[in-house]
């Protein structure tokens, strides 16, 4: 059934059911009109597709969980599944089989981040370059100490492309922020000061600052 011939039977019948509110059916004849003469429009104009360029962050986070949204915030667990663990971590080969046996993988971390995605380009050179922003937050023992550190940094996939990036779920700006403060204020905590491969690792942190998301 063509959609004109829609429109004129919605119109008679208006006619036909209220034929003292003249004022009413003719308003409710311009709306669909105006409904009509869009749906041409809209049927008429192609749709123009814009090629995505993903950096290598977003590539990692669709991996791990599909779909991302524009503008809303997520969390992933990030695991080591073979050491070295980096930025500056000093835990013995002994405390990282320990965990590795308590775990599954060597050490963990979480990166809260949100999906960005802008237009680049014009015309044939359009593309929409889409992002996932992120920080990683994980604890590490300092080198011949055994006090814990705490590692803020951006999640960068040329320095993390060796670890697994596991989803954990979708949060908020405001869950963000506080999950980043908890985190940097994790050693200011007497009890929390010293590692324990046991009660105070890289888990114990984690698990803590997910609570917060």
């Amino acid at each position: 059934m063509k959609f004109s011939y829609f429109v004129s039977a919605f119109l008679a019948t208006l006619v036909v059911a209220s034929p003292r509110d003249d004022h009413r059916a003719q308003v409710a004849a311009n709306r669909v009109q105006e409904v009509a003469q869009r749906s041409n429009v809209y049927e008429l104009s192609p749709r123009v597709d814009v090629p995505n360029e993903d950096t290598d962050e977003y590539k990692a986070a669709s991996k791990a969980h599909t779909p991302l949204v524009n503008g809303n915030f997520y969390w992933f667990w990030l695991q080591w599944p073979r050491d070295p663990i980096g930025d500056g971590d000093g835990e013995s080969a002994a405390e990282i089989k320990a965990l590795r046996d308590a775990l599954g993988f060597n050490h963990v971390g979480v990166v809260v981040g949100q999906i960005k995605e802008t237009p680049k380009g014009k015309g044939k050179n359009a593309v929409l370059k889409r992002d996932f922003v992120a920080e990683l937050h994980h604890m590490i023992e300092i080198k011949d100490t055994d006090k814990t550190g705490i590692i803020q940094r951006n999640y960068g996939w040329k320095k993390d492309s060796d670890k697994v990036l596991v989803w954990g779920g979708e949060t908020t700006s405001s869950k963000a922020a506080a999950a980043k403060k908890f985190a940097k204020a994790w050693t200011d905590v007497e009890a929390q000061k010293t590692y324990n491969v046991k009660t105070n690792n890289c888990d114990t942190f984690a698990k803590a600052v997910k609570g917060k998301l």
